[in-house]
């Protein structure tokens, strides 16, 4: 192959150290996106579908400039699809190459890595045959930072071996509890798959919703106006019933499982900066740095996790707003936007 082994290994250390801090600068982003002026481009990216039509139908009249034309750079939102297919070849690319080239790393939990694919084949075949996206956008900023999340997902699925550590990948495993007698990975795969299936069946209320309303939008055309309500309804049933969003529920959940699936792959030691990266006068900062970063390795669940849960939360209070707002009165008062009885 192409691949030296020696690049390989020097790619997955320097993943395994920058994950944390991209987690991080996604999670502040995805903040800001609520808390800059309601018309500035920025808070454009994190809306799509539904949400995104409410922003376009009322600025029909703003003149064109440049950062109008940059809210224009929209894709179809069916392209969601794009996000399973990329993080599905990347998964498989990474545990390829780890098992190919990096014989002394671990796919620590292999079973959290199954669910991890099995989740993202379900959502491929939801994209597929289940949702109904006629019409639906996504600005293509969004889009993009949707296949950066799934092509360095896989990675916090695995974890190098302590480099000081004499011991072999056989003996660490050796040492380590049964993986079944652990009593947060029976938790972890329980709420894994409730929480899959949970988001399943959400999908389909939604889709059938969806179905229904372009059914009448056909038989009673209307005003445009009127055109865009009736493409929606409100939800019902299942957690419905509790916030608006139940389907970015069961998606944190999902995280949060995957997150007591690998709890302990973080490695304790720091490794050396690599000896390719020469910084010349600059040495020393660069390996406080590279020391600095290490030493957040051990958090790169939490920090998906915290990732995934505030783009999802962001999401959520976008549409449970637009849910009160186009519904007004007949809205159920409440329903909360994401966490049943809570938020």
């Amino acid at each position: 192959m192409i691949i030296s082994p020696d690049f390989a290994v020097l790619c997955c250390q320097v993943m395994d150290v920058l994950l944390v801090p991209c987690y991080l600068v996604l999670s502040l982003a995805a903040l800001a996106t609520n808390i800059v002026p309601s018309d500035h481009i920025f808070r454009e990216l994190a809306r799509h579908g539904k949400t995104l039509l409410r922003v376009h139908s009322s600025n029909n009249s703003t003149p064109v400039d440049g950062m109008n034309l940059m809210k224009q750079w929209m894709v179809d939102k069916r392209y969601f699809s794009h996000f399973y297919i990329f993080g599905i070849i990347s998964a498989c690319v990474v545990a390829m190459v780890f098992h190919t080239f990096v014989r002394q790393a671990e796919i620590l939990n292999g079973l959290a890595f199954g669910l991890l694919i099995l989740h993202m084949i379900r959502r491929l075949v939801e994209c597929l045959y289940v949702h109904k996206w006629e019409g639906s956008k996504m600005h293509v900023a969004g889009y993009l930072v949707g296949l950066f999340h799934y092509l360095i997902l896989p990675f916090t699925f695995i974890s190098l071996p302590d480099c000081n550590s004499v011991e072999t990948s056989d003996e660490i495993l050796t040492q380590r509890q049964p993986l079944m007698s652990q009593p947060q990975v029976i938790i972890g795969i329980i709420l894994c798959l409730f929480a899959q299936t949970q988001q399943h069946r959400h999908h389909m209320i939604l889709a059938e919703i969806r179905q229904r309303g372009n059914e009448e939008k056909k038989l009673e055309p209307g005003s445009a106006a009127r055109k865009s309500v009736q493409k929606y309804h409100i939800p019902r049933g299942g957690l419905f019933h509790y916030v608006s969003c139940p389907h970015y529920f069961a998606e944190i959940l999902i995280y949060a499982s995957f997150l007591l699936l690998l709890r302990d792959i973080g490695s304790a030691s720091l490794l050396l900066l690599p000896a390719e990266w020469n910084c010349g006068p600059s040495l020393s900062l660069c390996e406080s740095w590279w020391q600095a970063l290490n030493s957040l390795k051990g958090w790169k669940a939490e920090a998906l996790l915290l990732w995934v849960t505030t783009n999802l939360s962001v999401s959520a209070w976008n549409s449970h707003s637009w849910y009160l707002s186009t519904f007004q009165g007949s809205y159920p008062q409440n329903r909360k936007a994401l966490i049943p009885f809570v938020w």
